[in-house]
Parts: C-alpha cells; structure tokens; sequence
C-alpha cells in the first residue's frame, strides 16, 4: 500500500503570474453567481482600473458603457458607486435572467438592496468584501449567522478582542453593515 502525501503549493512562476492572480481575485465575488464564466459584461462609470482588468479576464465581451442599441442584451452588468438612477438603467441594459453586481460603501448596502428589490430584481443579496474590494480575501454575507461566523472563526489576538467583541454587537443590533468599509449586492432581472 502506498501513501499520497499532499504536495507543496507551488510559488508563482513569474511576476506575470502573481499579476493574474492578483486580476483574478478582484473579480472572486462572480462565484456569487450560478456561473463564474460572466458572458457579455456591461460595466457602468464611474470606473476602476482594477476592474476592468479583472472583468477583461473573465468576461466572453467588456463593454465599458452602455452602446447605444443594447438595450436587456447583457448577461451581466457592472456598477461601482450605485446610485438609484444607475440601478435603473443598468435593469434596462440586462437580459431577463442577467445579474447586476454593484460595489458600494457598507454604509449603502442597505439601500442598494430595496433599491434592487424596488426595481423588480430577484435572488437580491449583500455582502462584505473584507477587507476592500481590490484585496479582497473573504466574501462575507451580510446575514446575521454568517458574520458571527465569519467573526468567530479566528481568534484576533488580545490588541483586537474589544474590537471583535464591538463587531459581534454591531451584528447582533443589526447595524454591521454601516462599519464595512466595502460590500456588494447583487440580484436577478427576473
């Protein structure tokens, strides 16, 4: 009987590489989606470099904008900044059965998602891009038991104790989400 012993990670080759991952995982939060693989991707201003590099990557067709006469043609449409009105338009541009993601300050999460709910989107949901959103490590929903879990997971040492006992609380009042620095909501075009 022979015995498999796990092999070490391998280091990145080359700069390149760290390069593409570090590209890669700007755009993690597309595992929030029934498939990674984005398809024709509209990606509304305001912009961010990063993401746009990232959306190259993993997009079939990056369009930065809304080109006149691709009105419910998108598979995805994305928003960093949403406001109201973007939220709209971005609806318009969506196929039924596209997904929108936005980025938004914690604090707006809230509002992104009745503003998503109030268009008509569906399967809406919010999460916490820890630590921001262009290093992002860990995609966190913003649901009561997934940050407890999230938050007790790890032990932050004495310096950090009072500060992860003041994040278990904002969790359960149920105002977390206005101490995140980043999150995102996403939601279907039914």
């Amino acid at each position: 009987m022979s015995v498999r012993t796990p092999t070490e990670p391998t280091a990145l080759e080359s700069p390149d590489d760290a390069w593409a991952l570090g590209v890669a995982r700007r755009a993690d939060w597309r595992f929030l989606l029934p498939r990674p693989r984005l398809g024709r991707v509209a990606y509304l201003a305001p912009h961010d470099s990063g993401l746009i590099a990232a959306l190259s990557v993993v997009s079939d067709v990056l369009e930065l904008g809304a080109p006149p006469g691709t009105l419910g043609s998108h598979d995805v449409v994305v928003l960093t900044g949403a406001r109201r009105r973007h939220i709209a338009r971005a609806r318009a541009i969506l196929r039924h059965g596209g997904w929108l993601y936005a980025e938004v300050p914690g604090p707006a999460a809230r509002a992104c998602t009745r503003a998503f709910r109030r268009l008509g989107f569906v399967e809406v949901s919010a999460h916490w891009l820890w630590p921001a959103a262009d290093e992002c490590r860990e995609i966190v929903a913003l649901e009561r038991d997934a940050l407890l879990h999230a938050l007790s997971r790890r032990d932050p040492g004495a310096r950090l104790r009072l500060r992860a006992r003041v994040a278990r609380f904002l969790v359960a009042s149920g105002m977390f989400p206005l101490a995140v620095r980043r999150a995102c909501v996403i939601g279907r075009h039914p």
